[in-house]
């Protein structure tokens, strides 16, 4: 019965890590994958590029060896997969479970070399080849960009797998009947292959932690400590991205600029730590009314800012209603003992591009607007039209 315990102690210890580990990344970390995605492509592709040099070489050296013919033709097959990719990531088109494909699809090609090897008879050449493993380690060390740990595991298990079973076949040819090409190669050793499968494990587990503690530091960079929305630098990046991408496909971005209304009252009233719980708990009203694809910023002191990709004016404005709803029904503690409080916040809107095609001029104008809504009273929205 204790010992049961222990280990529902540690399956209860355990759960949180996992569901951790394969959780989504959050959008500042999947903003960050996708550039690495880029970064991976180019990378991907001058290296294709360079190892067609190697059986090119080798070819004027030794003639169309069936080695150097399987070498010739993965390379070119290869840089032309690589060429394509890279079109495709260079749009910044986001593909759902591309990282997955592109990572995977990475390790899984380094095996299709080796299992031709097999297929063309040459065990040694696949077991212990030393010019395509190494390669390996390169493409589980890219994941690292895709700023995804579930990347990073796929990617590291799919080689691990795949590597065990082409060297176990290759063991099994070549303990049967040992083939020529071993006085370049070598003999197969069982414990060699098994110390390849461990450097393959180790660059995944550093690929993970990696991604493990980059991902704290990125999130720290990009998001403000109190709220826990993002900051003003990182909203501003966005916003310019998001607008280019509007502008590239004729899609409308709505831009918000929201302030609480009689803060100072608050801190005046209540001291600065009910000012901050306030904050903190519009924050979490914007967030919950909020899309994955919207971008929600404290832009400074009792000021936020949100942008809303694919949604026009009309649309924006009542997306804006149900902020200032929860926002009015928020009940905040100001300290022990005290009655609740509640807050109302302003907002103004502007709309790409009747209102502008740059991040300062619209942010300009959802600002004009903002001010128009505390003039007129508060708790209200100001956009084209209205007022």
């Amino acid at each position: 019965m204790e010992q049961r315990d222990v280990w529902e102690d540690r399956a209860a210890a355990l759960s949180p890590w996992w569901r951790g580990l394969w959780s989504l990344p959050n959008p500042a970390l999947a903003d960050a994958g996708a550039r690495g995605e880029i970064v991976v492509a180019k990378g991907r592709l001058a290296l294709t590029l360079l190892i067609v040099g190697i059986p090119t070489s080798a070819v004027l050296s030794a003639g169309w060896t069936t080695e150097n013919v399987i070498a010739f033709a993965f390379a070119v097959f290869a840089a032309l997969l690589a060429a394509a990719v890279y079109r495709v990531v260079s749009h910044r088109r986001r593909i759902l479970g591309l990282p997955f494909a592109t990572s995977i699809g990475d390790v899984t090609l380094i095996s299709l070399v080796h299992a031709s090897y097999l297929l063309a008879g040459l065990p040694t050449t696949a077991a212990n080849s030393r010019t395509t493993f190494p390669i390996y380690l390169l493409a589980i060390a890219a994941t690292a960009l895709r700023w995804d740990i579930r990347v990073c595991v796929a990617a590291g298990a799919a080689a691990i797998v795949e590597y065990a079973a082409i060297a176990a076949v290759a063991w099994r040819l070549w303990s049967a009947r040992p083939t020529p090409e071993t006085a370049v190669y070598g003999e197969i050793v069982p414990g060699q292959q098994v110390a390849r499968l461990i450097l393959l494990v180790i660059a995944t587990w550093l690929a993970v932690a990696i991604v493990r503690q980059s991902s704290t530091l990125r999130y720290s960079a990009t998001h403000d400590v109190l709220s826990g929305l993002q900051n003003r630098p990182y909203f501003m990046e966005r916003l310019a991205e998001e607008l280019e991408r509007a502008q590239r496909v004729h899609r409308p971005v709505a831009v918000a600029m929201l302030d609480l209304d009689h803060f100072k009252r608050v801190n005046d009233t209540w001291g600065h730590a009910a000012g901050d719980a306030a904050l903190r708990a519009v924050a979490g009203a914007l967030r919950s009314t909020a899309r994955r694809t919207d971008l929600v910023a404290r832009y400074g002191g009792e000021e936020f800012a949100m942008a809303l990709p694919d949604l026009p004016a009309v649309a924006a404005t009542s997306r804006l209603v149900q902020v200032l709803d929860a926002v009015r029904a928020l009940a905040i503690a100001p300290a022990s003992g005290a009655p609740a409080l509640t807050v109302t916040i302003s907002a103004g809107i502007a709309s790409f591009p009747a209102d502008g095609v740059t991040a300062s001029d619209l942010l300009r104008v959802a600002d004009e607007r903002l001010l128009e809504a505390k003039r007129a009273g508060r708790d209200r929205i100001v956009a084209a039209g209205s007022g």
